[in-house]
């Protein structure tokens, strides 16, 4: 699960990106770019609110690893 969550992360940051790089060329040919700040903000909590997620189901895996001790072969 935690890895589903890190790969939406991603996903989400990158689409943040290209809506950033959209925003700016929209502001460069001095144009108004109202719809995509909101659309850029919307993602940008949505991506606040499963880097919560994430970090909780990272912080459940980590105390279920440290549970599981080394296991040495009998040899």
């Amino acid at each position: 699960e935690w890895v589903k969550l890190r790969f939406e992360v991603d996903e989400l940051n990158k689409e943040s990106r290209q809506i950033q790089t959209v925003i700016a060329e929209k502001l460069k040919a001095k144009e108004s770019a109202e719809s995509l700040i909101q659309q850029r903000n919307e993602v940008l909590k949505r991506k606040d609110d499963v880097t919560a997620a994430m970090n909780e189901k990272e912080n459940l895996r980590n105390q279920k690893l440290i549970l599981v001790g080394n296991i040495v072969h009998e040899s």
